[in-house]
């Protein structure tokens, strides 16, 4: 899969998921409840009510690509293997009913250990199949037969609807990801004696970016299977971001500007340090969603940058204080940590087209 930038309709459908999910599933179910009978017609199923429920179990409780497939799959592979062990149930059944119960509680076995491994959905269906069939079909294999094709074109049916412009977690991922240093480029900026934001709505951004991580960890799986992205490549990004957001609550400190005031040659320096850091913010916010930088010479401009300012402060060590030493340390950390960022992003976000290629 190729990288892309965000359109204003993928902010959109990112912004208002959950509505757009819903919307999804209830125009796709009136679409198959419509079409259902017109079906059940021309294909004479048994148990055409199977479909709708599949198509609900599948769809309704995910809404990315990813983990629609990987349910669709799950769902067709548990019921399959749920059918055919309790035909298997049946006929060992027909020649002895204590081998039959031991092939059951066999496949339960199986059923509960898949359930508590990488496999929960499908080990689950394949016990719950099992226990459905054998308790409902009164040993007619067609029963089972039946249901087994019902759900292959509920399967079916979820696939097709949720590729119809599909909500994607590699989109989402980047959307809330820039709302994150979006917001951590507010709280850098109120940090100046000018631009001080108020602790209420310092706060409120902290509060904000924690509630974005923690959809972000939840996208990592969906995000792997649609992109094939490392996820330890996503996971080191968002501990990059959060070593950035630390740094911030340290630096936010309106009273440096008051010390730095006093030190007009560190200040100027300080001041090209500074917008630097907007500068790296603005163009990292940029390549999340475009997925090419607007300004590259920012890099080099930032070793340069804080190369300047640890000679100047070594020059003069006594005469600065140790707040502002402090403060001056934790921004060229912060401009490092920005640069380390953005190669890790140029690595995720580029990694897919690299290997289509």
């Amino acid at each position: 899969m190729k990288a892309y930038p965000l359109t204003k309709l993928d902010n959109l459908i990112c912004e208002h998921y959950r509505t757009v999910h819903a919307i999804r599933v209830a125009l796709a179910f009136l679409a198959i409840f419509l079409v259902l009978p017109y079906i059940e017609k021309v294909l004479h199923l048994a148990q055409a009510e199977w479909i709708l429920v599949t198509f609900i179990v599948v769809m309704g409780p995910v809404s990315y690509l990813g983990n629609v497939i990987e349910r669709v799959l799950h769902r067709i592979g548990g019921t399959l293997l749920g059918i055919i062990a309790a035909i298997i149930s049946i006929l060992i059944g027909e020649q002895s009913y204590v081998l039959m119960l031991i092939w059951t509680t066999v496949c339960i076995y199986v059923s509960a250990y898949l359930a508590l491994g990488r496999y929960p959905y499908m080990g689950l269906l394949i016990g719950l199949t099992m226990m459905v069939f054998l308790g409902g079909s009164d040993g007619n294999i067609s029963y089972g037969l039946w249901r087994g094709v019902d759900i292959i074109i509920g399967s079916v049916f979820a696939l097709i609807f949720c590729l119809i412009y599909p909500q994607r977690a590699y989109a989402d991922w980047r959307f809330r990801l820039a709302r994150i240093v979006a917001s951590c480029q507010q709280m850098y900026a109120g940090s100046s004696r000018s631009n001080a934001l108020p602790p209420k709505q310092f706060e409120r951004l902290k509060s904000t970016q924690i509630t974005q991580f923690v959809k972000l960890s939840t996208l990592i799986g969906a995000i792997n299977k649609e992109t094939k992205i490392d996820p330890q490549a996503i996971t080191a990004i968002h501990v990059k971001l959060r070593n950035i957001i630390h740094h911030l609550e340290l630096v936010a400190n309106p009273a440096h500007s008051v010390l730095l005031s006093q030190q007009p040659q560190l200040q100027k320096d300080m001041e090209h340090c500074m917008n630097l850091v907007q500068l790296a913010f603005n163009d990292i916010i940029f390549f999340i969603q475009n997925t090419y930088s607007q300004n590259d010479d920012w890099s080099n401009q930032i070793a340069t940058g804080c190369k300047e300012v640890e000679q100047r402060l070594n020059q003069h060590p006594g005469d600065i204080p140790m707040a502002l030493q402090s403060h001056i340390w934790l921004t060229t950390e912060l401009l490092r940590d920005l640069h380390s960022l953005k190669t890790l992003l140029v690595f995720a976000i580029n990694l897919p087209q690299k290997k289509d290629s």
